[in-house]
């Protein structure tokens, strides 16, 4: 396949064969359970979900067409479920409007579906419902705590100091507490790919550096980081997006609050 390059471009739309490259460059040990959610959150990060995701679904949920029984619809709402939070956690990263675009495209999909399978209808789940922002901050403190360890406390006072309060509130109470740290739908292995893939395109140094540490700190090993990295870079170059500040992982350092 080829690929665009840096810079702001016109890309055509991706194809199905080309997500499907794209899938078969990840590491095998994730790429079963994991690459629709990586390749969605990559692609709505590129402002190119609303084209991919419903591509990306049909991939995903192909293996299930024709067959009947009460495990496969589970399954298929599985994936369902799985590619709807992706967008949601990744919306922290590329914002509602990018997570929108991508849903808008995708619903018409899950609707046909649960015509002809009403049991594949997921309308109104909604694992959230019944907690408030302070039942939760406890609990996204909890998950910083694991994906920052000792770096935690500069990047707090050091980096974000007390000069943007709102945001630091947003950034612990709202972004950590009530949507990362739900992991009834992705675990925290699995949110922790969703983030790094969301943020490759958005061509952040430091917060890539936070989270290739934070996937080897959830329990990914450098082969499969890698392999999370390697192709979320070809798919944002694909598209256009400027990749100069996507740091290797061999630039992760334990020490640095970077």
């Amino acid at each position: 396949m080829s690929h665009s390059g840096e810079g702001v471009g016109d890309p055509q739309p991706l194809t199905k064969q080309e997500i499907l490259c794209f899938k078969n460059s990840l590491a095998d040990s994730i790429r079963d359970q994991h690459w629709y959610t990586i390749l969605t959150a990559a692609t709505a990060s590129a402002h190119a979900g609303a084209e991919a995701v419903p591509l990306i679904y049909e991939i995903a949920s192909e293996d299930f067409k024709g067959r009947q029984g009460d495990e496969v619809d589970r399954e298929v709402v599985r994936i369902q479920r799985r590619i709807k939070e992706s967008l949601l956690k990744g919306s922290v990263l590329f914002g509602i409007p990018a997570a929108l675009d991508s849903v808008f495209s995708l619903l018409p999909l899950l609707r046909n579906d649960a015509r002809s399978n009403p049991n594949r209808s997921d309308s109104g789940f909604f694992q959230r419902k019944g907690q408030t922002i302070d039942s939760v901050t406890e609990r996204g403190m909890d998950q910083l705590g694991v994906i920052y360890r000792h770096n935690l406390t500069s990047i707090l006072e050091e980096k974000m100091g007390s000069e943007m309060e709102d945001l630091k509130c947003l950034t612990l109470n709202i972004n950590y507490g009530w949507i990362l740290s739900e992991n009834s739908v992705l675990d925290l292995p699995s949110t922790e790919l969703v983030i790094l893939s969301a943020l490759v395109p958005q061509n952040v140094r430091s917060e890539i550096l936070w989270h290739l540490r934070g996937c080897r700190r959830v329990g990914w090993n450098d082969r499969e980081i890698e392999s999370v990295r390697s192709t979320c870079l070809s798919v944002a170059k694909r598209l256009a997006c400027r990749t100069n500040k996507v740091p290797s992982l061999d630039q992760v350092s334990e020490d640095s609050n970077e």
